[in-house]
């Protein structure tokens, strides 16, 4: 039994009712415990993610706020508006009214007052307009003469033009004369230094040849490129085939190996005993000072698969499921193990200590081979095993001496007989045995069937794992060279790749010079043109500049009528000047009187103008309007992105609903603690006396056996009470220390006195009418049952003890007895008689 279950089990039957009960309520608890604090520290997480999510939006949040205040801000001002708007007109229509009855009597004397005034300022007005209408008749006529006068202008401006311009056309054709001459000195240099540029380079008839070589070579260069990339892309699909039989062959291996684990599995299904033995081995082999082999079958290995009937009907069933030991000492302890403390049914065999190669057979196979009985090997060349298991085989079927024969084995069964002295052999469909009578010396052959295999059907064909390795080595020498070829070949292509771009560079070098050869003649071609051009314009300067005299004495011939009509006309627009002069004193004189007129009456007219300003004014609140307007257009610059506006607020309300989750969550988190602390100060405290109380009996009976136990209540977290166990700590013997009580520190009979001293200890402290305890002295040793029979004796003989039978098989001799101790001797047997 672990701690746990000696702990439940110590509560049910010495502790009260409820204690079971109380630690039964502690698991239930604890597990809620834990699920509501996983599902608090779940939603706690979560909402601390909202909350970051919130957090990177806060700021847009705080945007959509802001534009949200100043909405509500227009609103506000708009209610405000109307209500101011209502009171203000209320009030206006209140003032107004009065106003206004007022005010029409004072227009009504402001107008008699003014009619007067308003007849004198009609007539200066209308001798105004006579002057201002012959002011504007003299100004016509004085823009006609003055047109006129303009055009005769205009044409002697232009005769001054063409003087000018034929002075400046002079003065440009001896400019280009001067630039002609210097252009020609110009292109004259140019051209001796383009001649001696083109004799520095070289004829371009060579530059084609070189060219045309290094076409040719190039296209060689590529032809060989192309035809290494040709091998070499053939060489990489070989590599690349090779490489895919390689993992092929690989994985056949693989699927030939894994045939052991099949065995394995076979085994787990027929011997599910010997199979757990197996894996136990697997773990603890360093248990064990020689060396320890897994069952035969799982380490022979019949090299095909026509030899395994012979292998299979040779050994026996026993020893190819039996497990195979160098040490004696290692086998016994391991079949103790096995079979009294884990109770598998298990075969062990001892391998002996001589090498396999020490067996000899009785007739050497070349021998055998001779002979026309077609004897083709030994049983024991036809399997692989390790040596130990090789030696045990040899030891025990003799497998180095048995050979294997053919059908005509068979057919020659007798003469086989006469002539060799062989015990066992087989043929393919049947085993002999070869016997020689005791008495008559005669021989006795007798044949067997051979069955078909069940174990060994998937035995791992090693001929086959042979060829395939051969296989897998011959691919991989051919990938190594194949690889090196295509490494020789990248080689290859590298240098031809260099050479192809040296020769590419030469080719657009000669390409460049021949483009510079004839650049070089046309830009001299076309400079002779010019030249040549420029040599053959005559200079012809002096012509130039008489034409322009002759032109210049023309124009001013030209001039001199219109200069003689310009006169006159100024003379006739002199007396319109003067006239315009009078009209335009005598309407000025007549603004100032009706100006005048008019200062007079502003006051007059600035009341009847207040009063039509008044009644056009508009009946609103300009205030509240422009701050209408400035809200309108702060809000307008906001640009809010409303669906992360939504999320914050599912955001808002996710987390708001949580965190209440939250909140319940540790309500109930707070009251299964609080039941917790209760059931566990109901529960722990009488539990820690009980377990008192039994290490307190427990330690006394082994302080009497000269021994060391204790009992302890033992937990790996205080909070977890299904970690809670009672644990038993021994020691026997003075050398070693206090151990706890396992399977594995303890051997069998220090267990069971372990286990009976612990029941005494507990039979104290609960009351019942009788005690049962079946055999259990059987594995102790004579010391330890001895004391422990005294330890019983001593402790059922005490008043008020509960009746105690000790069923047993057999005592030791001299035991101590007393009064109230009764001994009943069952016989049982067809001889006994009473």
């Amino acid at each position: 039994m672990t701690k746990i279950e000696i702990l439940e089990a110590t509560e049910k039957s010495v502790g009260p009712t409820e204690m079971y009960n109380w630690h039964l309520h502690l698991k239930t608890l604890q597990q809620s415990k834990k699920e509501l604090k996983s599902k608090c520290d779940e939603k706690e997480k979560h909402i601390e993610k909202l909350r970051r999510q919130n957090e990177r939006n806060r700021q847009e949040m705080q945007r959509h706020n802001e534009y949200q205040d100043y909405l509500n801000q227009i609103t506000l001002l708009e209610k405000k508006k109307h209500v101011l708007d209502y009171e203000a007109h209320r009030a206006k229509f209140e003032m107004l009214r009065e106003q206004v009855a007022k005010k029409k009597a004072e227009l009504n004397k402001a107008k008699d007052d003014v009619k007067p005034k308003i007849r004198l300022i009609e007539n200066w007005k209308a001798f105004s307009e006579k002057c201002r209408q012959n002011m504007v008749e003299t100004d016509i006529n004085i823009k006609k003469l003055s047109h006129v006068c303009k055009v005769k202008q205009d044409s002697l401006y232009k005769k001054d033009d063409e003087i000018e311009e034929a002075r400046q056309s002079l003065n440009q054709k001896k400019s280009e004369f001067a630039d002609c001459k210097k252009k020609k000195l110009s292109l004259r240099k140019l051209l001796e230094q383009l001649e001696l540029e083109r004799t520095s380079l070289e004829e371009e008839q060579d530059v084609q040849l070189e060219l045309r070589d290094t076409d040719a070579n190039l296209s060689r260069t590529c032809d060989k490129m192309m035809r290494l990339e040709l091998e070499l892309r053939q060489l990489q699909d070989d590599s690349k085939n090779a490489e895919d039989e390689r993992k092929g062959i690989q994985q056949q291996i693989q699927i030939l190996q894994n045939q052991e684990n099949m065995r394995l599995e076979k085994l787990r299904l027929k011997y599910h005993d010997t199979h757990e033995a197996v894996m136990w081995l697997k773990q603890n082999k360093g248990r064990f000072q020689g060396q320890v082999f897994e069952p035969i079958m799982l380490l022979i290995h019949v090299k095909s698969q026509p030899y395994v009937k012979y292998i299979e009907n040779h050994i026996a069933m026993k020893d190819l499921k039996a497990f195979v030991f160098e040490n004696e000492g290692d086998m016994e302890s391991f079949l103790k193990l096995m079979r009294d403390e884990k109770h598998l049914r298990v075969n062990a065999v001892r391998a002996p200590g001589v090498p396999s190669n020490s067996f000899k057979p009785s007739y050497s196979l070349d021998d055998l081979k001779k002979r026309p009985y077609c004897f083709v090997s030994y049983l024991r060349e036809l399997f692989d095993a390790p040596d130990a298991i090789v030696s045990y085989l040899c030891q025990r079927y003799r497998v180095h001496d048995v050979p294997v024969g053919t059908q005509t084995t068979k057919e020659n069964v007798e003469q086989v007989t006469k002539t060799f002295s062989l015990r066992n052999f087989y043929t393919p469909e049947s085993r002999f045995a070869v016997k020689k009578s005791f008495y008559s010396g005669q021989i006795i052959t007798s044949n067997t069937a051979l069955r078909e295999p069940r174990l060994l059907t998937e035995a791992l064909d090693v001929e086959q794992c042979q060829q395939l390795q051969k296989q897998l080595q011959l691919l991989d020498s051919q990938i190594a060279t194949k690889n090196t070829q295509i490494d020789d070949l990248h080689g290859k292509h590298r240098n031809l790749s260099r050479e192809d771009n040296e020769l590419r560079k030469r080719k657009k070098q000669l390409g460049e010079r021949k483009s510079k050869c004839r650049a070089l003649e046309q830009r001299i071609h076309l400079r002779k043109e010019s030249l040549m051009a420029l040599e053959a314009s005559k200079d012809s300067l002096e012509d130039e500049e008489l034409q322009t005299k002759q032109k210049i004495r023309k124009i001013l011939n030209e001039k001199g009528p219109i200069l003689v009509n310009l006169v006159e006309l100024n003379k006739k627009k002199l007396p319109l000047l003067q006239d315009k002069s009078c009209s335009d004193l005598s309407y000025r004189s007549a603004l100032l009187k009706q100006m005048k007129e008019k200062g007079e009456s502003e006051e007059v007219f600035k009341v009847i103008a207040y009063l039509q300003q008044l009644s056009q004014l508009p009946n609103d609140i300009d205030e509240i309007d422009a701050s209408i307007i400035d809200a309108r257009a702060r809000a307008d610059c906001y640009n809010i992105n409303m669906q992360v506006v939504d999320e914050f607020v599912q955001r808002l309300a996710d987390i708001e609903k949580m965190t209440e989750e939250v909140r319940q969550l540790k309500d109930k988190l707070q009251k299964v603690e609080q039941d917790n602390f209760q059931a566990k100060e109901k529960w722990l405290a009488p539990l820690q006396l009980l377990v008192d109380e039994i290490n307190k009996r427990f330690s006394s009976f082994f302080a009497s056996m000269d021994c060391v136990g204790q009992v302890d209540l033992h937990y790996e977290n205080e909070e977890e009470y299904d970690t809670y166990g009672i644990r038993i700590q021994v020691k026997f013997r003075s050398a070693s220390k206090l151990a706890e009580l396992t399977p594995f520190h303890q051997s069998g009979g220090e267990r069971s006195v372990s286990t009976m001293l612990y029941l005494l200890a507990l039979q104290e402290l609960n009351k019942c009418p009788f005690r049962v305890v079946d055999e259990i002295n059987q594995g102790m040793d004579p010391t330890n049952e001895r004391r422990v029979f005294d330890i019983i004796v001593n402790t059922v003989s005490i008043n008020e003890t509960s009746q105690y039978f000790f069923i047993t098989p057999k005592l030791l001799p001299d035991l101590p007895c007393n009064d109230k101790m009764t001994v009943h001797c069952v016989f049982n047997g067809p001889h006994v008689t009473i």
